[in-house]
């Protein structure tokens, strides 16, 4: 071991005299980088060496090329520096001892290349690459990363075929390498010639090119069965204007595939609002009419006005929900026709009319999400004049979704507008009975209306009692609210009489007792007792998990209270506080005494 320590020492001898030459270490650093190197070298060197001592080397050198290049740059000599490459070298080594003594070790193989990325060693990413996959190849991942180096930054082609075709013959099943294969080799086919360049030639460059990706179509489909990957290869194929045939042939093939999957019919209604295809909808070319028969397909894009296209792609959704009557091709329908009137610089009206139609027609089929029941109503509700239309959708999304807070809270507010008392008690009843504890905002909401009719000021606090008696932790903030209603509406006489009934109920409320003490605070005259009254509430129910309540009693009674309680109160704490919380608590204690708190 002595001698391999050795032997890697001698080789690095040029980099430290390079290092004195260009001035970048001392020489007192000089022997610091050498002692530290040989203690990490007999590290990565002995039996049982671990992954952790060749990482904690690698940081040391990559943290010394760092301060090296710091150096350098700083003497503005515009050249390579030398010991930084020297260093980058020594750290390739590293990598490479350390992935042969543990090959398994994927995060250290993707560091590894991270590296060689940034030191420019790019031809060792390939061969990196090739070992990885040796060792990693059950992750497809692994393939699409090293086909795609191969592509992007080597520009080499050849090579990134080998690897899809090697990938696909480990992973046949995985969408992503065919789709990145598909799109490789089309976008290698815009590259070629679109011209017959030699004389009795039938076909250009371009059009060989274009019949490989159709083989990895062809591969693809005896593999895969989802309506989503082929999709996903006609978005890929509609970015090339010369893939007409192909987008054709993959259209129809999923047409008689997929035609009871909605997001076919959802991928036909987009590419007719973007003017890339023309589907005929006849009743003897529907295939959902007639088994067995295909539609007719015209590919490429049309100069169609905007109002068109719409117009083609409500039909084709039209037609879609009348064959599919569910929830999922009803929610593609309207989420297309939300997202056309996010725009409304253009076609306007005709826009709000095709959302509003869609809307109509998912209530009528009782197809409507709770998400869209909810974008429904919104627009419902800036209407005018529609208020038993209106009632009637919330009766029956409330029916569906018994459990959506938004929607009884739509309820709620339809009859606040209508200042009807009544139903907006009925509604909120019903809605605490089904939601319990979900229904908290819903209080709020009341709390709110009856604040704004000054001649109900009974009914706010009949509202805010019913909240505070409730065991949920949730309606906690309510608590310490009415009691500052209290004091604000009426006085703190009511207020320390509301403050010690609630005080007892269940769960304890800490927010309350802080509420209490600050409202107590405020006066111009504070009752003490009533003061000190709130910190043994509070040190009562928390004084065994919080020691901020113990030090804010203290600090209480050294400010404005009995200086002579606060050992008293220390002796308590340390004695009621869990036994984690007693060093914790001293060390504050100790700040406070000192006048640091």
């Amino acid at each position: 071991m002595a001698e391999v320590v050795e032997l890697r020492r001698e080789r690095l001898l040029p980099e430290y005299e390079q290092m004195k030459k260009c001035d970048l270490f001392t020489d007192e650093e000089i022997r610091a980088v050498i002692k530290t190197r040989e203690a990490f070298e007999y590290k990565i060197s002995r039996q049982s060496k671990t992954i952790k001592d060749f990482i904690e080397y690698i940081t040391y050198e990559r943290n010394l090329k760092s301060k090296a290049s710091e150096r350098w740059k700083a003497m503005n000599t515009g050249s390579v520096c030398p010991v930084e490459t020297s260093i980058s070298h020594h750290i390739r080594n590293l990598y490479k001892q350390a992935l042969g003594r543990f090959p398994e070790e994927l995060r250290l193989w993707t560091n590894y290349l991270k590296f060689c990325k940034h030191a420019n060693f790019l031809s060792e990413c390939s061969s990196a690459f090739e070992k990885m996959l040796q060792y990693h190849g059950d992750k497809p991942d692994i393939w699409l990363k090293a086909a795609m180096w191969e592509y992007h930054e080597m520009n080499n082609f050849d090579r990134t075929k080998d690897l899809f075709l090697r990938g696909l013959q480990r992973h046949p099943k995985n969408p992503d390498m065919y789709t990145k294969f598909f799109n490789v080799m089309l976008n290698e086919a815009s590259k070629m010639s679109a011209d017959l360049v030699l004389e009795g030639n039938t076909q250009s460059e371009q059009s060989i090119g274009l019949q490989r990706a159709e083989v990895v179509y062809q591969s693809a489909k005896k593999k895969i069965h989802s309506c989503e990957f082929f999709v996903s290869l006609v978005d890929i194929a509609t970015k090339f204007d010369f893939t007409k045939k192909l987008q054709k042939e993959i259209l129809k093939y999923m047409m008689d595939t997929f035609c009871r999957d909605e997001l076919l019919w959802h991928t036909l209604a987009q590419r007719e609002l973007r003017g890339h295809n023309m589907v005929s909808l006849d009743e003897e070319s529907n295939p959902l009419k007639k088994e067995g028969e295909s539609m007719e397909v015209e590919v490429g894009p049309v100069k169609r006005t905007l109002r068109r296209k719409i117009e083609l792609a409500v039909e084709v959704y039209s037609a879609a929900v009348r064959e599919l009557k569910t929830e999922k091709m009803w929610s593609y329908y309207i989420t297309a026709m939300i997202e056309l009137n996010e725009d409304t610089s253009t076609q306007k009206e005709f826009k709000r009319t095709c959302l509003v139609n869609a809307f109509k027609g998912a209530y009528d089929a009782d197809c409507l999400s709770e998400f869209h029941y909810l974008h429904f109503l919104e627009i419902l509700l800036q209407s005018p004049n529609n208020d038993e239309f209106i009632l009637q959708v919330l009766k029956k999304a409330v029916t569906k979704y018994p459990t959506c807070l938004k929607l009884w809270e739509l309820w709620m507010r339809f009859y606040i507008t209508k200042d009807d008392e009544t139903k907006i008690r009925e509604i909120f009843f019903k809605a605490t009975k089904k939601l319990e504890a979900d229904a908290h905002p819903l209080w709020r909401l009341m709390i709110l209306y009856y604040q704004t009719c000054p001649d109900k000021s009974d009914r706010v606090d009949e509202i805010y009692q019913s909240a505070a008696r409730q065991t949920s932790s949730v309606f906690d903030s309510y608590k310490s609210d009415y009691l500052e209603w209290v004091a604000l509406s009426r006085s703190m006489v009511a207020a320390r009489k509301v403050y010690n009934e609630m005080a007892k109920l269940p769960p304890p409320s800490l927010a309350l007792h802080e509420k209490m003490a600050w409202l107590e605070s405020v006066q111009i005259k504070p009752e003490i007792q009533c003061w000190r009254q709130c910190h043994e509430y509070a040190t009562h129910y928390f004084g065994k998990i919080q020691t901020d309540v113990w030090i804010n009693y203290i600090k209480f009674e050294r400010d404005y209270g009995d200086p002579k309680n606060m050992n008293g109160i220390f002796e308590r704490a340390k004695q009621s506080l869990s036994e984690e919380l007693v060093d914790n608590f001293i060390s504050e204690h100790n700040l406070l005494t000192t006048g640091v708190i």
